[in-house]
């Protein structure tokens, strides 16, 4: 195990309770203000760009009104065109559901390319239709295809600027390409509302930690903690307050994720690190015996604790996989992380619409 000299041991002063207490709540209330800020920034662009597509429209119709009256034409509807307009959207919405269903049957089939070009095909024909763009962000999401999914998620906002459903997969989509300000400005309209604020928050401090901005990233998780009841969330904390030199913290964090689910072998691993850093070595290595036997073997520490390979602690576990640029920020490292954001991910989306 080697620990870098910007790494000492914890034997400062700690922070009383209510020293932890204060610093937790500055953190909190920083991080709703940069949320709100966000919010507000991600509307002022929505309020610009509808401003825009409305002059356009205006400019359109006093152009079309010219013609109109130029040429001395009249308009005057035949009693026919209602019941015409009604039969075209019913046949545009069965289209519609079979192109969906037709999709999902290539998907089932891992045929995914043949069905993404359907649906990219059937959005260039109807780019106005949302409930489409929803499901393709949706299933592009479920495929790991992040950019394009963003991409179509972001062209659904600027039509309706408030889904929430759309607004989701933004924020997640861009988080995982690192486009963190797109990210942060998708999830700060929800935040701004309270909307989904478990995954909302737990994606916040995920960009936050790839930011190195860990204080943001505590707050985020401490307020997602509130919606989420899961030992990972406890596990980013401990490793978080790690990355902050603040190991009695990080040790309580990283206790409870460890007494919650007796085989986490990351939470073992870290808390064995930790408690080496505070000098407790009869603990740390009962910690270590944990990690070892929990037989995890998709866990992150699993090739150090296999092969005794050399453990360099700059960066605790969960965000060792932000040095690599090609992995994705929220499910390119652990495992369970992964699973626990998607999770999450599904079934706030499922909570707020009606999906194709």
């Amino acid at each position: 195990m080697i620990f870098p000299s910007s790494l000492q041991y914890d034997t400062n002063q700690t922070p009383t309770y209510y020293e932890d207490h204060l610093l937790e709540r500055v953190s909190i209330l920083e991080l709703r203000q940069a949320q709100l800020s966000e919010a507000l920034r991600g509307m002022t662009e929505i309020l610009r760009d509808q401003n825009a597509a409305i002059r356009e429209e205006r400019d359109l119709i006093r152009t079309l009104m010219g013609l109109l009256k130029d040429q001395n034409r009249d308009v005057d509807p035949s009693p026919g065109i209602i019941p015409e307009k009604v039969s075209t959207i019913k046949e545009e919405g069965d289209s519609l559901m079979r192109l969906v269903a037709d999709c999902r049957k290539l998907i089932g089939e891992n045929n995914e390319r043949r069905a993404f070009q359907m649906l990219e095909s059937a959005r260039a024909v109807s780019p106005a239709n949302l409930s489409l763009m929803a499901f393709y962000a949706r299933e592009l999401c479920r495929a790991e295809r992040f950019k394009k999914a963003a991409e179509v998620a972001d062209d659904g906002l600027k039509a309706a600027s408030d889904d929430t459903g759309l607004l989701l997969i933004s924020g997640a989509a861009n988080a995982e390409i690192a486009n963190l300000e797109q990210s942060r400005r998708s999830l700060g309209i929800l935040a701004r509302d309270g909307r989904e604020s478990g995954i909302v928050n737990l994606v916040w401090g995920i960009i936050s930690a790839y930011a190195g901005n860990w204080s943001e990233c505590i707050a985020a998780l401490k307020e997602c903690s509130g919606k989420i009841a899961h030992p990972e969330i406890d596990y980013l904390s401990g490793c978080a307050y790690y990355q902050l030199g603040r190991y009695q913290m990080s040790g309580r964090h990283l206790s409870a994720a460890a007494r919650a689910v007796p085989d986490f072998a990351d939470a073992w691993f870290m808390l064995h690190v930790v408690q080496l850093l505070r000098n407790d070595p009869r603990k740390a290595e009962d910690s270590l015996r944990k990690a070892e036997d929990s037989g995890e073997r998709d866990a992150q520490c699993a090739a150090f604790l296999t092969s005794r390979r050399e453990y360099r602690s700059e960066f605790a576990l969960p965000f060792r996989h932000f040095a690599e640029r090609r992995k994705f920020v929220l499910s390119g490292g652990s495992t369970r992380i992964r699973r626990v954001v998607r999770n999450e991910l599904e079934k706030a989306l499922d909570s707020v619409r009606s999906w194709l």
